[in-house]
């Protein structure tokens, strides 16, 4: 495990994360074969909301991609009218699939839960009942007239799985619905769905997907890179098991539904959403037997705090403190493939910039896979604050409140993820933790250098002082994603 201090200056820190970039030594020039923009999470309930897809979509066009995924919840109640507004905006900005330059452009699009499931999200029988019987309130939710629905907005037959093929890339999309039907004839379904052309249609569609590598498994394999999109991140690959361990990230993963088949293929690279973590978190990419890729969240970040357990990712935060801001942050990817690598940019639509360098590995993966979590885990440079840095502590009647700096590449060789917050108080004769927080700054989810805003946490003094506690200390600690935590500054 390295440490800033280790390396002597901030120089040479910077100088050796710079030659941590995995392809500097072998990358050779070529021409890239195939551009493809990804999204994940674009949630469009309504056309006012729909700008930041649109935004995303005119920088695709900037970027003359053959092909645009979208790992998932397009719309956000489930209703058929939402969905209509997905295929309006991509026509303003794609008339008939065709780039301003005359190219043509490749739906990759996949349903999430939201498109299946949100339509009864709001309903008083969820999550008991999942199928309202009301045959005429379901006139209006795409679940129910999905096969119709598909075909007349986005003019391609609906497929629980579909292969489709771009310059000779195939792309594999699994719709979400078959995670709905397997929760049906699973073991937590406690009764038998009714014998009815509805049920009866979905009833076995959890099976496609075993069905399909049965049949074409054997088509995808070779050194050439194929694609993979659903809505769930294949299970113990990106965020795990961070965020599966959480109990608020129960529905993370696909229970190894696709990992089970991906895991055979080297040549896989698998993009999925659903969570709407900022890729300002290193585990957003993880390669091993196959790469995966976290696709984020194009409308925003709101679980990327709530499920990991940051307390100051909801609506109560105290006002003095610092509120992880999760409404700007509208992000997405653009993927160039190459003869011998695959480079993949990640980029912010609300001010239209890059966030951060870009994730680029070889290509066969046998070259290597510097997305490896152990190994990255084990060459991170450990995040320290500044030399000199001094933690400010303000005191009301009522609060105390810290202040400390972001820990950045430009201040410390490295940026930080989050920071651990420790408030430890005497009892009698022996010091204890009394509460223990990890809070983001503010705009992590940003580009760096708009991260600048120092991070403020708030107590309450009069809790403190009425459990009895003497001698109140605070320490904060600047981490990483791997777990690594740098020297605390004290008050």
């Amino acid at each position: 495990m390295l440490t800033r201090r280790a390396f002597g200056s901030l120089a040479f820190a910077g100088a050796f994360a710079s030659a941590m970039k995995p392809l500097r030594a072998f990358a050779a020039e070529g021409p890239c074969r195939l551009k493809i923009g990804v999204l994940s999470d674009i949630h469009v309930p309504t056309m006012e909301e729909a700008e930041p897809f649109r935004k995303a979509l005119r920088w695709f066009d900037k970027q003359q991609v053959d092909g645009v995924i979208i790992a998932g919840d397009l719309g956000f109640h489930g209703l058929i009218k939402e969905m209509r507004i997905v295929p309006a905006i991509w026509d303003e900005v794609f008339p008939n699939d065709t780039r301003s330059d005359g190219g043509h452009v490749e739906k990759l699009f996949v349903t999430g839960n939201h498109d299946v499931d949100g339509y009864f999200y709001h309903r008083p029988e969820f999550p008991k009942v999942k199928f309202p019987v009301d045959e005429e309130a379901a006139k209006e939710a795409f679940v129910f007239n999905r096969e119709q629905v598909w075909e007349e907005l986005f003019h391609e037959k609906y497929e629980t799985v579909k292969v489709k093929e771009i310059k000779g890339y195939k792309f594999v999309l699994f719709q979400w619905f078959a995670h709905l039907a397997s929760d049906i004839c699973a073991e937590r379904w406690t009764q038998e769905p009714p014998d009815t052309p509805f049920y009866n249609a979905i009833r076995y569609e959890h099976r496609k997907l075993d069905e399909f590598f049965e049949k074409h498994g054997d088509e995808l394999k070779g050194e050439k890179p194929f694609f993979y999109v659903q809505h769930h991140h294949p299970e113990g690959t990106v965020f795990s098991p961070f965020i599966y361990a959480s109990p608020q990230g129960w529905g993370s993963h696909d229970c190894g539904r696709s990992t089970k088949y991906l895991k055979n293929y080297p040549n896989c690279v698998a993009f999925s959403g659903h969570t709407h973590v900022t890729m300002s978190d290193e585990r957003a990419i993880w390669q091993g037997e196959f790469t995966s890729v976290d696709a984020s969240a194009c409308p925003g970040l709101p679980f990327a705090g709530v499920i990991n357990g940051r307390s100051n990712a909801f609506c109560d935060v105290d006002p003095d403190g610092t509120k992880f801001d999760s409404e700007t942050p509208k992000v997405g990817q653009l993927m160039c493939v190459y003869d011998d690598r695959i480079v993949l940019k990640k980029h912010e639509f609300t001010y239209d910039e890059d966030l951060g360098e870009d994730w680029e590995f070889p290509w066969p993966i046998s070259r290597g896979k510097p997305y490896e979590y152990s190994a990255r885990a084990k060459r991170a440079i450990v995040p320290e604050f500044p030399e000199g840095t001094a933690l400010k502590r303000t005191e009301t009647e009522e609060k105390i409140i810290l202040e400390f700096p972001t820990v950045r590449v430009e201040n410390a060789g490295v940026r930080a993820l989050d920071y651990e917050v420790i408030a430890s108080g005497r009892i009698e004769d022996f010091t204890r933790q009394i509460e223990c927080r990890r809070v983001y700054s503010k705009e992590i989810g940003l580009a760096e250098h708009r991260d600048r805003e120092p991070v403020r946490v708030v107590f309450d003094k009069k809790k403190l002082e009425a459990e009895g506690y003497k001698d109140i200390k605070f320490e904060v600690r600047p981490c990483d994603a791997w777990g690594h935590k740098g020297k605390a500054i004290c008050a």
